[in-house]
This record gives structure tokens, C-alpha cells and sequence, in this order.
């Protein structure tokens, strides 16, 4: 299950009566419900500061019994940055509960000790290489979910949730959309006809009606006929505006259970 999680908003959330916090919770309860499941968690985030990785890496320690049940994708604009023993460090504390990937910008997924030098220079840009460790992260998972997201100030050729989506339907994988924190996900979940949102306050998500944002969505729109998820019309609305992460985590589990049975 690839995990796409990042900051909303901060104007989105407040009008909703949330916070950052509020999105941190959904991530942990997703999580969790994921690893007791049995699934694996793929991530492509930040490793310093931990933010998100670190509440995940938690969850992961505390509920994996014993298997590998994360793998954290590191793009090479992120790993650069820290030093080989910094790398070494983090790959300890992941202990067998998780991995770490280094992606090369050729897309090459490396331990730390095949990586060696990670601050060696590369020619690519920061927006190509994060897609490179997108590109990753969706073709070696099952399925992806989606919670908050930039759709300002954001690193790469376009919103990073919106990118990830994409990318996993062009690759026939599931995608499961948590637009209740606003972001990237509400409106992509807005885009693909979850739900209108006519209950959400005017302008919601905050950016969400710019010419590039709007360019994003059909791309995401035009990427091909979604995989089958598992869940009703109905479930798949509950999921998309919910504000409650246990809302959030049994469908997707819910959904999940369906389609490996189904």
C-alpha cells in the first residue's frame, strides 16, 4: 500500500475546524490498520526532520510482529542531504520491520551500503527525480491512498499527491482518496466524482481552481479507467469526505479485503 501523505492547507483545515494534527491521525490509523492487516506500507517522504516518517516508523515497530512491513522510498533531492552515517543510523532504527530504498535517478532502488557516497552530485533536477521515485513507489505497490496534500509551493512538476494518483492508475492500481482534509485529495476526489463537495466552504480546497491545478486533474482524469477498489459508490463516498480516520481506515481495509477475495 503506497501512502500518499502530506501537509493540506493550513486555510483548509481551520474552515473545516482541523489542524495539521488532525492529519497526522488519519495517517496513523491507516497505518495501523494496514500492517495488522498484513500489507506492507510504501512511503516516499522526507527523512529529516521525521515528520510524517516517524510516525509511521512508529506504528510500523509496534504492529509489524517480527516482519518487514515498510519500505521508505528516498528520492535523491532527499537522501543528498544527510551524511552516510546519518543513512546507516535510520536503516538501525528500521531494524526488520522496514527498509530503507535508496532511488537513484535512474530509478535503481538501493540499501545504504550499495549506495555508498549518497551526496554524490547528479544532473537530473529535483522535479525529475522525485517522479523517478514516484514512478517507483507506484509500480512496486498494490494499491495507494491519498491524504491532504500541497496544491501550492510544491517541489516537483505538479502537485506530488495529484502526481502519485496518476501514476498508479496508469499502472491499473487502485486508488483509494481521503478528501475530507482538503489538499490535493479533495480535489482530486472532487475531479474524479467521489463527491461534489457542495457542503464544503466556497473555494474549497484553497488553490484548487488554478489553471495548473486544473491541468493536473485532467491528466489524473485522462490516465485511464480506475482498477476496482472494492467498495460501493456509497463507501467510496464516505471515504472521500470523512473527517474521522477510523472512517477512513475500515473502508480502506474494507475495500482492500474485497478486491484480494473478489
Amino acid at each position: 500500500m503506497a501512502l500518499s501523505v502530506s501537509r493540506s492547507a493550513d486555510i483548509d483545515l481551520a474552515r473545516l475546524g482541523l489542524s495539521q494534527s488532525h492529519v497526522q491521525m488519519v495517517l496513523v490509523e491507516v497505518a495501523r490498520a494496514v500492517v495488522l492487516a498484513g500489507g506492507t506500507l510504501l512511503y516516499g517522504g522526507s527523512l529529516r526532520p521525521p515528520g510524517y516518517t516517524g510516525d509511521i516508523m512508529q506504528e510500523v515497530r509496534r504492529f509489524a510482529d517480527g516482519r518487514q512491513a515498510l519500505e521508505i522510498c528516498v528520492p535523491a533531492s532527499e537522501y543528498q542531504k544527510l551524511e552516510h552515517a546519518e543513512l546507516v543510523a535510520i536503516e538501525k532504527r528500521l531494524g526488520i520491520s522496514g527498509a530503507l530504498r535508496l532511488i537513484t535517478p535512474s530509478g535503481e532502488a538501493k540499501s545504504v551500503a550499495e549506495l555508498g557516497d549518497p551526496r554524490r552530485p547528479f544532473r537530473e533536477s529535483t522535479p525529475e527525480v522525485l517522479t523517478t521515485m514516484r514512478r517507483y513507489v507506484s509500480n512496486a505497490s498494490d494499491a495507494r491512498i491519498a491524504v491532504g496534500g500541497k496544491l501550492a509551493d510544491f517541489a516537483g512538476k505538479e502537485p506530488g499527491v495529484i502526481e502519485e494518483a496518476r501514476m498508479s492508475l496508469q499502472a491499473s492500481k487502485s486508488l483509494y482518496v481521503a478528501g475530507g482534509y482538503g489538499g490535493a485529495s479533495a480535489a482530486m476526489a472532487r475531479a474524479l466524482g467521489f463527491d461534489d463537495f457542495d457542503w464544503a466552504p466556497p473555494g474549497f480546497p484553497d488553490g484548487g481552481d488554478s489553471e495548473m491545478i486544473k491541468s493536473s486533474l485532467e491528466k489524473l482524469k485522462e490516465a485511464g479507467p480506475r482498477a476496482e477498489d472494492g467498495l460501493t459508490r456509497e463507501e467510496r463516498r464516505v471515504l472521500a469526505i470523512s473527517h474521522r480516520p477510523a472512517d477512513i481506515a475500515s473502508r480502506l481495509v474494507l475495500g482492500l479485503s474485497r478486491g484480494r477475495t473478489g
